[in-house]
Formats: structure tokens, sequence, C-alpha cells
């Protein structure tokens, strides 16, 4: 009895083991790898107020896979370091009417979904070290995104 028992306790063992090598993602990093698929290529959006146009230029270069990284935030009294999955490059372009006061930046950017049901988030992060900005993010279809409010359509 005594080596039926260590030979069943055997086979549950080795049935029982998952391959540890897979990594675990929950619904909201599905979900922000999904949404990051459509970022790729440059999108412009505009808007209009005191008789000025104000433009934003994003162009997306993926990565060919995410690159997930330590990142520290170094804000008030403490840092805070995390964990970040990096999709790909992303250069920001912004300018009035016919390119007056061009500024442009250089940033990597992160697709969040916070929790389950919430809205995503695009982050940005300096390539370096600064000061991270984040948006409230959707995809209408393969050719319209919305930052903040702001409809951006693909060039």
């Amino acid at each position: 009895m005594k080596q039926f028992c260590i030979i069943a306790l055997l086979i549950l063992s080795a049935v029982a083991c998952s391959n540890d090598d897979e990594p675990i993602t929950s619904p909201t990093e599905e979900q922000a790898k999904n949404m990051a698929r459509y970022l790729s290529g440059t999108y412009i959006g505009s808007k209009e107020g005191m008789g000025l146009v104000e433009y934003w230029e994003y162009t997306f270069t993926p990565y060919t896979e995410p690159i997930k990284e330590k990142w520290s935030n170094y804000g008030g009294y403490e840092t805070i370091t995390e964990e970040i999955t990096f999709f790909g490059k992303c250069e920001v372009v912004h300018y009035f009417n016919d390119h007056l006061s061009l500024t442009t930046k250089e940033w990597r950017y992160s697709v969040v979904v916070p929790y389950d049901g919430a809205k995503p988030e695009l982050h940005l992060y300096p390539q370096t070290y600064g000061l991270t900005q984040e948006y409230d993010l959707s995809i209408i279809d393969a050719n319209t995104i919305v930052i903040d409010n702001i409809t951006f359509i693909k060039q």
C-alpha cells in the first residue's frame, strides 16, 4: 500500500505542476496590449481656440516585442519604482497655426488599463529620466484615436 501511495503521489505531482515559464497576464494587460497594436505611424489632431489652431503630431514606432523595465518616478518626498511595459517610441510635435512655436519631444510609450472596466491611458516616459505624462486613450478604428478628448487621424 505504501508503494501505491508513493507512486500515486509522484504521478499526481508530475501532472499537477504547471509551466512556471508562462507569463501570467491579467485581462487589463491583454486589453492594453490589444490597444497598443493600433499605435503605429503618425496621427495628427488639432483644437481651435482664441483665433489659433493648436496641432499635435504623434508618431508611434512600436518595438517588435514589448520591453519591461523598472522605472523610478521622483516626486515629492519619495521615489516610486515600478515595472513598466514599453510598447515603443513616440515623437510628439506640438505647434500652432503654421508651425509657430514648434516643439518636439521624444518619449517611450505604454498603454495602461488601471483596473478592469477603467478607461485606458497612454503613458509617455522620457527617454532617460524626467516627468511622465498620462492621457486618456480611446481607439475608434484603425485610423482614428482619441487622446484627451482630441481626435487624431492617421496619416
